[in-house]
């Protein structure tokens, strides 16, 4: 295999196999991958069933009394993208081929060309945030934005966990335990890191990679400084099940293409994904308005 045909078939697999790990907000996202869609496709996310419990004593049931639970079809818009260009220089071109393994150059791969990965991931993280505006929970005074002290913050938390907990209404609950993220910025660690609410697992940590901080009333901490902000500055930190409050479809086929212009010293890669994200289910999804800005001694 050619050094360039191994450079865009790595970033290709590797932008599937670690994508998880990868993501911080997009834990939140329970996705489908879709091969040829663009941009305006509308496709349709197979989302977890809604399981109906029914009272049964032992009698024969009724079949008119036996309400089937069908799968949710979630039709998500592809209507995020962004596109990648990069150029390796000669001399990491180099570096892989004189590579021992087949082991050590994909590592080579990998490193060279994560951040063009990262990119598209953090696309995937700033559309999963913009999500809050379809919560059914939302945590706030009366309308207005909480300002988040050293003597509030758990509470803000112990409220969400709360929320969540209440569910539809209809026996669904969105708490799940040992599943429940929440996904806060830079300031509002800073108030739990600085009080010594976190607890840290090395097996949580292993897991997530990505924005991992620790786990404070049953939820994993992520840190992800893109949730969204509004005008006046106020945050809205996002709470929600791992892998089953957001739906998501993204393109599968993630390809590099690659040309090396006569004369030159650098090869060009280039390449563009595509996707779309929805919250279906606002009773898994809770925020909070926030006005959070950490300084010494508050």
């Amino acid at each position: 295999m050619s050094i360039d045909t191994l450079i865009k078939t790595t970033f290709s697999d590797t932008f599937r196999k670690e994508i998880w790990q990868e993501l911080s907000a997009g834990k939140l996202m329970s996705p489908d991958f879709k091969k040829n869609v663009k941009i305006g496709d509308e496709v349709n996310v197979q989302f977890h069933d809604l399981i109906t419990l029914l009272d049964y004593t032992g009698e024969d049931l009724d079949i008119k009394d036996v309400q089937t639970a069908d799968t949710t079809t979630v039709k998500v818009k592809i209507n995020h993208g962004k596109a990648v260009f990069f150029k390796l220089p000669e001399q990491k071109i180099r570096m892989i081929e004189n590579a021992k393994t087949n082991e050590e150059k994909i590592k080579l791969v990998r490193e060279y060309t994560e951040d063009a990965r990262e990119q598209f991931n953090r696309e995937i993280n700033k559309a999963c945030c913009e999500e809050y505006v379809r919560a059914g929970h939302v945590i706030d005074n009366n309308g207005a934005a909480i300002t988040v002290t050293k003597d509030n913050i758990l509470d803000i938390f112990a409220k969400a966990k709360i929320e969540l907990k209440k569910g539809d209404g209809k026996g669904h609950t969105a708490w799940s335990e040992g599943n429940m993220l929440a996904i806060v910025d830079t300031n509002i660690e800073a108030f739990l890191s600085t009080q010594k609410l976190l607890q840290y697992s090395d097996v949580m940590a292993k897991n997530y990679k990505k924005g991992y901080k620790g786990e404070l009333l049953g939820f994993h901490i992520i840190v992800d400084d893109e949730i969204c902000k509004d005008a006046s500055g106020n945050v809205y930190p996002l709470f929600g099940r791992s892998g089953r409050t957001l739906a998501g479809g993204i393109q599968d086929d993630f390809k590099l293409e690659s040309g090396k212009p006569v004369g030159g010293f650098n090869t060009h890669y280039w390449g563009k994904g595509v996707f779309g994200v929805k919250a279906p289910l606002a009773y898994l999804l809770c925020t909070a308005k926030l006005k959070a800005d950490f300084t010494i001694g508050s």
